[in-house]
């Protein structure tokens, strides 16, 4: 038997390999990561949102276990000149 778990990590002023970002949320849907993450964008107008997709991936057979890392959304706000 194989069960998948998809995460979505939420990101403000930075990435998890910088580890120098504002806050880190967890979402566990597409749409509400991006919908969280556009609410975001509008509290932090001057940072960078990221949107990492983490799939776990647990069977009988060891192999294919383990956790990958999908796609990766980049969020910004359009800076008014």
């Amino acid at each position: 038997m194989r069960n998948i778990t998809h995460q979505f990590i939420i990101f403000v002023g930075g990435n998890r390999g910088s580890k120098e970002y504002i806050t880190e949320e967890h979402a566990y849907s597409e749409q509400f990561a991006i919908k969280r993450a556009q609410e975001l964008s509008l509290l932090y107008p001057l940072s960078e949102v990221f949107v990492e997709h983490w799939i776990f991936v647990r069977s009988a057979n060891f192999l294919t276990s383990g956790f990958y890392k999908g796609k990766v959304f980049h969020l910004t706000r359009e800076r008014a000149a």
